[in-house]
Parts: structure tokens; C-alpha cells; sequence
């Protein structure tokens, strides 16, 4: 694995488990319940699961295609889409999209870090592979604490570190 990533693939794999226990104990119900203006957690999951196959993509895996492409195309917030898949469904891809990423990030190239970006985020500082790595990772953290927050809105337990 090249040096550089060595962090961002302990951060990717942090937020896998993060993630899915920040969905310990949530049903189906209330990850569909909106409080408020606030998104869902059930949308807030489809975001994460369609982020991690875009990362996918952009790290070179064309063939990762999210099994929920249909329904999140040119979506941008909870009220432009429709049914939701149940956790079991969207938990399913995250292990797969994850298992996908696991893998590319242990092969990728130094070369192919520093190449060009196909996508340009202008609040990392940088327009290589390895800053939209890392954007990206820092975006999913921040949806996995707002699924953690919404949790104990939820009157859930805290979400659990181990």
C-alpha cells in the first residue's frame, strides 16, 4: 500500500464500522422519520452508499455501479426522491462497495494518487486523486455524525465507537 494512503484507508476503514454502528438498533421506521426540516437517516445512508460507488468510479472501478442509481440520479435532497430501499438493502451495498474500495485503495499507484482529479473539490487545497480521496472521506464522516446525531433525536443510544 502506497505511504500516502496508509491514513485514508484507516479512515475509510473507521468510518465502514462507524457507519455501521451509527445503524445499530435503527429499524426501518425510524430511519424513515424526518425530524423536522433535517434529513433522514435513511437518506443520509443512500447519500453515503451513492458517495462511496462515486469514489469507487473515480478510483478507477467503472464496473462499481450503485444498485440504487436508479432512484438517486439527479437527486439532491429527501423531498426530490421517492421510496427509500429498507437498511437491510442499503447495508448490503455498503459492505460491497466497501469490500470494492478496501481492495483498490491496498493496489492504487503513487502515480495514479497524484494524477489529475476527474473532480475538482475547491475546499481541499488540492486537484489530485489523493485530495478527492481524502475530500471525500472527510464528507462521509461528516454524514456518519450527523446519522450518529440523529440517533439520539431518535431517543436511541448513543452510537458506539468499538
Amino acid at each position: 500500500m502506497q505511504p500516502a494512503v496508509e491514513p485514508l484507508y484507516a479512515t475509510l476503514d473507521l468510518n465502514t464500522r462507524l457507519f455501521q454502528n451509527a445503524l445499530n438498533g435503527v429499524d426501518d421506521g425510524v430511519a424513515q422519520e424526518r425530524p423536522g426540516d433535517a434529513n433522514n437517516i435513511a437518506f443520509l445512508t443512500l447519500h453515503l452508499i451513492d458517495a462511496r460507488y462515486f469514489l469507487a468510479r473515480m478510483l478507477g472501478l467503472e464496473e462499481a455501479e450503485s444498485p440504487f442509481a436508479d432512484i438517486t440520479q439527479d437527486v439532491n435532497s429527501v423531498e426530490e426522491l421517492g421510496e427509500i430501499p429498507s437498511l437491510a438493502e442499503l447495508m448490503f451495498a455498503w459492505q460491497e462497495v466497501s469490500g470494492l474500495l478496501e481492495e483498490r485503495l491496498q493496489q492504487i499507484s503513487a502515480e495514479e494518487l497524484l494524477a489529475d482529479s476527474p473532480h475538482k473539490f475547491p475546499v481541499i487545497g488540492r486537484e489530485d486523486v489523493l485530495g478527492a480521496l481524502a475530500f471525500m472521506l472527510a464528507h462521509e464522516s461528516q454524514h456518519i455524525g450527523q446519522i450518529a446525531l440523529l440517533r439520539r433525536v431518535h431517543g436511541l443510544a448513543a452510537m458506539q465507537w468499538t
